[in-house]
């Protein structure tokens, strides 16, 4: 009985519990064993411990040198433009990006020793302090923010060009031969106005103007969007100098945001340089001139003391108006009383401005007579609320001007609301924050479509490359010639399609809209192009063209059209099946597009033409509505790709030149309307300047200059949007120039030859033609 207590008291450990407990016990002996040999490896090496420390520590120092100078070196060499930025503030790369550069953009935040890449970069650009941003052109160093941002309008665009390359141009019309004396050519840059400008109301009564010396020559461009005045206006105004740069400023503009540009300086009359008028009207923009009456000065000595002197002088400013080409006056210095004498004879032909000295509710009244009020900068929001709340449905009448400082601040406050705002142009121009933040006014429409028309063609402005019928002539500086209906929603989508203005292909002149991505098999793409909101009312047929190139099939490209209804209506080619069957030669262009496929909120419809036009340029056409046609609200245009294969991934890439959405009696544009003529070519001999006529649809004329090694080689010597070329001052021969018109859609016009022949003084300056 003992045995069998004592084996009930100590039973005998399971299997499972005996071989857990020599597993741990293994396991401690293991850790202690690991323990103690590495405290004593420590022991054995503690001697020349200091020693090696210090050697590695000078070694790791000189690779990690190495390693960062590397990084430096190779990465501004790995593009023409390189940018280094540092922080969330990038003046330099939103400048970039505005004008579309091609720039390599290196963000340190996210690299890995970003502290000793930033020190190489200091010693490398020799800079003393921090920095935000540092540009490298062609490895070179060019400056940090502040430095670029200040050179940005003129020093850069120099520094980013290349030297032009030859060009040919054929088939040019009939020459022109004109005669100029040589010693005017010395006379440069002046103008009729620099010294005759009248300094009182007296001297401008008295003011003799010559008719052969009238600038006005293109009209207003009509913006169906502008035309809306219920909203908050932009005004960009322009101290007059004797350093103004015509074709710098017509350049940088943004025209698709600003109303009006007023020109301003300290003498009683001030009217804009040569050309710019022509350039500003081209984009739809006002350009007004300036009368300002000092305490002092003898405007105000001699000021009209009655109603008919006042009468005498507003139709005096009607006549210097419809001399100039300006649209409207800026009037500064005058009372109020004055002011409720003058305005109402100005106001009916006029776009007139009057400069308030003081903020007062009082000059609400004044609005009904005027198209707006300049006000200083407001102290505080209270006074803009309230004399908002006067003008009532006139405030967007009262327009505040504000410094470069605080204009951005201030600007967000004053939009809101609803009043208007005035600020220097140099701010309006080099400032991202209004081309990306103000309210656009555009499109500027041609005589074709309406307000019910989109035309947007991606082949506007000129950039890395100027392109001729598709052949490059010169590089520089991308600059938005601000004739864009609408803009594309550039990576701005989540899509796996990429877009982005390309100067690989030129459509018709300009650029092209890039689109790519790598599709698998079977797959379709698709990404929002552009916004719209267009109604087409019942049984109308509409008119849908776009024109495209691409290396991939064509059938693989197409556009669709978002409705309200959340329906999708599709725009593509003929099935490759139906090609031979239905061959498009057959198909009138009366006819409405045929559907060819019909799923749940989407049917697809074919073209009822499709050509190729030269430079392998695709145009397809459809006309949808008719008698069925419900009329549809379209919120927004798509492109899409399809990967054709069964079995395979490919890339897929297409360059889009231009869209166009209008009622079927818009139609396209006719060749009279791509095909600009220039006409009237003469020299102006005051300005020693080479002037011409084009038709008010044309974007710019290119320039060429011949070379004396051989009759039809030319090099291209630049592009102007205000029909006028300077002359050398330094000729010494006969000089033969070709100009070339742009429409502003990407047309190209027929080359002009233009021979200047250097004659006697009694030589009289005309033309004929050969």
């Amino acid at each position: 009985m003992d045995e069998e207590r004592g084996g009930a008291t100590t039973p005998l450990l399971p299997s499972t519990a005996m071989w857990l407990s020599v597993g741990m016990c293994a396991l401690v002996g293991l850790l202690t064993a690991i323990y103690y040999a590495s405290c004593r490896n420590v022991r054995l090496a503690s001697p020349p411990a200091s020693v090696h420390v210090s050697t590695k520590a000078a070694v790791a120092t000189m690779d990690a040198t190495t390693k960062f100078e590397l990084f430096v070196s190779t990465r501004v060499a790995q593009a023409p433009v390189v940018l280094f930025t540092t922080g969330d503030v990038t003046p330099v790369l939103e400048l970039c990006r505005l004008n579309h550069v091609s720039v390599h953009h290196v963000n340190l935040d996210r690299v890995a020793g970003n502290l000793a890449i930033s020190q190489v970069l200091q010693r490398r650009c020799n800079l003393t302090s921090p920095f935000q941003e540092l540009l490298f052109v062609n490895a070179t160093f060019v400056g940090d923010t502040a430095t670029v941002v200040s050179m940005a309008s003129t020093a850069l665009a120099a520094l980013l060009s290349i030297d032009p390359s030859t060009f040919v141009v054929g088939g040019t019309a009939d020459d022109v031969v004109l005669t100029i004396d040589p010693s005017l050519l010395q006379r440069g840059h002046a103008t009729s106005f620099n010294d005759t400008l009248p300094n009182d109301p007296q001297s401008l009564l008295a003011w003799h103007l010559d008719p052969a010396e009238a600038t006005r020559s293109v009209p207003l461009a009509h913006r169906p969007r502008a035309s809306n005045r219920q909203r908050s206006h932009l005004t960009a105004f322009s101290e007059q100098n004797q350093n103004f740069d015509t074709s710098t400023q017509l350049s940088l503009v943004p025209w698709e945001i600003l109303d009006a540009i007023v020109f301003t300086s300290e003498g009683f009359l001030t009217l804009p340089p040569q050309g710019f008028v022509d350039g500003a009207h081209r984009n739809g923009v006002r350009v007004l001139g300036s009368l300002t009456w000092h305490a002092d000065s003898a405007a105000q000595i001699n000021q009209p003391n009655d109603f008919c002197d006042w009468q005498s002088l507003a139709h005096r400013l009607q006549t210097v108006q419809s001399f100039t080409g300006v649209d409207g006056w800026h009037l500064v210095g005058l009372s109020h009383q004055v002011a409720a004498t003058l305005l109402p004879l100005l106001s009916s032909s006029s776009y007139v401005l009057w400069a308030s000295e003081i903020v007062s509710s009082s000059v609400t009244t004044l609005l009904p007579l005027t198209h707006g009020v300049l006000l200083p900068a407001p102290v505080d929001k209270s006074t803009v609320v309230k004399l908002a709340k006067a003008a009532g449905d006139r405030r967007w009448q009262l327009t505040f001007t504000l410094d470069s400082m605080h204009a951005e601040v201030s600007a967000r406050t004053l939009r809101f609301a609803d009043v208007s705002v005035c600020v220097p142009l140099t701010t309006v121009t080099n400032d991202p924050f209004w081309k990306t933040n103000w309210r656009s006014v555009a499109p500027v429409h041609s005589v074709y479509g309406g307000a019910e028309a989109l035309y947007t063609a991606f082949n506007v402005g000129h950039g890395a490359t100027t392109s001729v019928d598709g052949r490059v002539v010169s590089s520089s500086p991308w600059h938005d010639q601000g004739q864009v209906d609408v803009l594309p929603l550039l990576n701005k989508a989540k899509s796996p399609m990429h877009m982005n203005l390309s100067l690989a292909k030129a459509f018709q002149g300009g650029s092209s809209l890039h689109l790519c991505a790598t599709l698998p098999a079977k797959a379709r793409v698709s990404v929002d192009l552009l916004p719209l909101q267009v109604h087409f009312a019942p049984r109308k047929v509409i008119r849908v063209a776009y024109s495209f190139h691409t290396t991939n099939d064509p059938t693989s490209f197409g556009l669709a059209l978002n409705l309200v209804s959340k329906d999708e209506i599709v725009l593509r080619g003929w099935p490759s099946s139906q090609l031979t069957s239905s061959p498009l030669s057959q198909i009138t262009s009366s006819s409405l597009s045929p559907l060819i496929g019909r799923v749940k909120h989407t049917r697809a419809y074919a073209p009822v033409s499709e050509t190729t036009g030269p430079n392998g340029w695709i145009t397809r056409v459809y006309q949808l509505g008719g008698a069925l046609w419900d009329g549809h609200v379209i919120k927004g245009v798509s492109v899409f790709g399809v990967n054709l294969s069964d079995e395979r991934t490919e890339d897929w890439s297409v360059h889009v030149g231009q869209v166009v959405v209008c009622p079927v009696a818009a139609d396209m544009p006719t060749s009279s309307h791509m095909s600009p003529v220039i006409t009237a070519i003469q020299i102006d001999p005051i300005t020693a300047s080479l002037t011409w006529t084009v038709p008010s649809t044309v974007q710019y004329t290119h320039v060429f200059q011949e070379m004396l090694t051989c009759h039809d080689e030319l090099v291209w010597v630049g592009s102007t949007n205000h029909s006028r070329w300077q002359l050398p001052s330094k000729a010494k021969s006969d000089t033969t120039f070709v100009l070339q018109p742009v429409h502003w859609t990407g047309a190209v016009g027929r080359p002009q030859r233009v021979t200047i022949v250097l004659g006697g003084a009694d030589d009289p300056s005309s033309f004929r033609q050969t």
